[in-house]
């Protein structure tokens, strides 16, 4: 048994795994001679190398569905066909419902406050009223800025790219903070149909993968020398029984 797994297991493969798979068909089938024996081995081999297919097939289909998307895939979609959309899906997991409600409240407030001064009193007041807009405005503003005790940047904040730099003024950096709240709130009602587009794209890949499949005949071959093995044994299971049962007949005459 040892030396027919190490020729049916790959390296990479347990033989222990096969030698357990190749136990449940001599529980099964019960062989009783050598041949049923080796019947019930090439049964178990044809098994484990069909296992062995699917196992390939699965890793070869997951690594076909995390590339990259292409071009030419977004055909069709209303949302995801847009590059600057598309820039947006990192930021979904992290759009919960109270991060979008404080961007929504922060946004109406930061329409209206250009004409604040800003001072330590007016920084502390927005971090405790508006959390999510002193977040952006720590990292796109106050760092910027001279005040005595800028806010500490969050690590959650969702990655929309700023295209502003130093040189800009408080209004333009207001500006660029305001556009990005506005993104985010659009994103938020409009995360589940941009998630169902990439849905769709990942069926595509699926339909295109199992067409590809059904062009291929290895399944096919190992089902059919599955059922062949599986019909030889049945044959010699009834031979064997068949000369049993003459065999029984003869010593009785006798």
């Amino acid at each position: 048994m040892g030396v027919y797994a190490c020729d049916v297991v790959l390296p990479e493969e347990d033989p222990s795994d096969f030698e357990l798979l190749h136990a449940t068909f001599v529980r099964d089938l019960s062989p009783q001679d050598i041949v049923g024996q080796t019947l019930v081995r090439d049964i178990a081999g044809v098994a484990w190398k069909k296992m062995r297919v699917d196992r390939i097939e699965t890793k070869v289909l997951i690594d076909e569905m995390n590339m990259p998307i292409k071009q030419e895939e977004y055909f069709g979609t209303a949302y995801l066909h847009k590059k600057e959309v598309r820039q947006l899906i990192p930021c979904i997991p992290r759009l919960t419902k109270e991060f979008v409600l404080g961007a929504i409240s922060a946004l109406a407030f930061a329409n209206d406050f250009q004409e604040e001064e800003l001072s330590p009193e007016f920084e502390q007041m927005i971090e405790e009223k508006y959390p999510v807009l002193a977040d952006f405005l720590n990292q796109k503003i106050f760092q910027l800025m001279t005040v005595s005790s800028p806010l500490e940047v969050s690590n959650e904040l969702c990655p929309i790219p700023m295209f502003g730099n130093e040189s800009s003024t408080f209004d333009q950096r207001l500006h660029l903070v305001v556009q990005e709240l506005k993104q985010i709130v659009w994103l938020y009602h409009h995360k589940d149909a941009i998630l169902l587009e990439q849905q769709m794209i990942q069926h595509r890949r699926i339909l295109a993968f199992m067409e590809r499949l059904s062009g291929t005949r290895l399944h096919d071959d190992l089902r059919r020398s599955s059922a062949k093995l599986l019909a030889e044994y049945r044959k010699h299971e009834e031979w064997r029984r068949g000369r049993g049962a003459v065999d029984i007949e003869e010593m009785v005459k006798h």
